[in-house]
């Protein structure tokens, strides 16, 4: 199943991209978050046109990761 797919390759490098898993020509790209809930694995992401999440991919998963680190005060 992809999606659990998705869910093993962001536990595995700390980030996923993924596009056309829920809507054509929609993607996203997730990173792991630093703390649990209630015992949960948790990710932040964001979502847009995939055509535009694509090149730019690792200067969102750095903005991404920078952003999770800053709130849970681990920069």
């Amino acid at each position: 199943d992809q999606l659990m797919e998705s869910v093993r390759t962001v536990r595995r490098n700390g980030h996923v991209f993924s596009q056309n898993m829920f809507t054509p020509g929609v993607g996203y790209i997730a990173v792991l978050l630093p703390t649990t809930c209630h015992g949960r694995v948790l990710a932040m992401g964001i979502g847009g046109p995939a055509r535009k999440m694509n090149a730019p991919r690792q200067d969102i998963v750095d903005a991404l990761s920078c952003g999770v680190r800053n709130h849970a005060g681990t920069a």
